[in-house]
């Protein structure tokens, strides 16, 4: 049987990307669970209090998704309101916020919860913080993504808050006149102060989705092979009766 090279090397070549693409999605897939086993290990162990010691040595990769506990003062000259949060089809902001731990320069960036819009943007929600001192509870998370960057970022603009398209921690830090902590701290939905607090971790695509993606490469792999080794066949048996 005579096989016709262009037509078999791209079946091979598209063959191999099929297989690759599955067993890609396997390996995600115990990625996924790995994070999630680690995650629900950091969540169990015991509450971290953040001290001003940490500016020192703090590191997001070892501490996300610990629980921790800081005292200190809400800085009301240093609220941001992060545009383009979506909680229930609903747009809103999340509301973040400088804390100042104890009478230190070091502060922790609290995100306080998601409140909507409301009817007028023009007309900012009021995110009064206390001026005493106060005792929160959170969890340990990395920044928020940017999301849908929509005109200026909001850094400039005049008083407090502010409403800015992304967190620049360095901007943060910059306007705060002291040190910003690494990582954020996602409110309890115990502690007070706070909003709609529906958090849940993330890791994007669960295990199962993952291997279910796994599952589809590979069937259109085998499918692939199927109509492959059927051609070959029509075509043996047609040259077959040629002669």
């Amino acid at each position: 049987m005579r096989v016709a090279p262009l037509p078999a090397v791209t079946a091979l070549l598209m063959l191999t990307l099929l297989l690759s693409a599955g067993l890609w999605q396997l390996r995600r897939a115990e990625e996924k669970r790995a994070i999630a086993v680690e995650q629900a290990y950091r969540v169990e162990k015991q509450s971290l209090i953040l001290e001003p010691t940490l500016a020192a040595s703090a590191s997001l990769a070892q501490l996300r998704h610990r629980r921790a506990s800081a005292t200190g003062h809400y800085r009301s000259d240093a609220q941001y309101l992060l545009d383009n949060r979506v909680h229930k089809q609903m747009a809103g902001y999340h509301v973040l916020t400088a804390f100042r731990l104890g009478d230190s320069d070091v502060h922790v960036l609290v995100n306080r919860g998601w409140l909507p819009v409301g009817p007028d943007r023009r007309r900012l929600p009021d995110i009064t913080v206390p001026e005493q001192a106060v005792a929160l509870e959170g969890t340990i998370v990395a920044p928020p993504s940017s999301g849908i960057a929509l005109g200026d970022s909001g850094y400039d603009a005049e008083g407090s808050p502010r409403v800015v398209q992304r967190v620049d921690m360095a901007r943060i830090q910059a306007q705060l006149g002291g040190s910003l902590l690494p990582f954020v701290l996602r409110l309890s939905p115990a502690s007070e102060q706070g909003y709609t607090r529906d958090w849940q971790l993330r890791t994007g695509l669960t295990p199962e989705r993952h291997v279910g993606y796994a599952v589809q490469w590979f069937a259109l792999a085998a499918a692939l092979l199927t109509l492959c080794i059927w051609v070959a066949v029509k075509r043996t048996r047609r040259q077959h009766h040629g002669h």
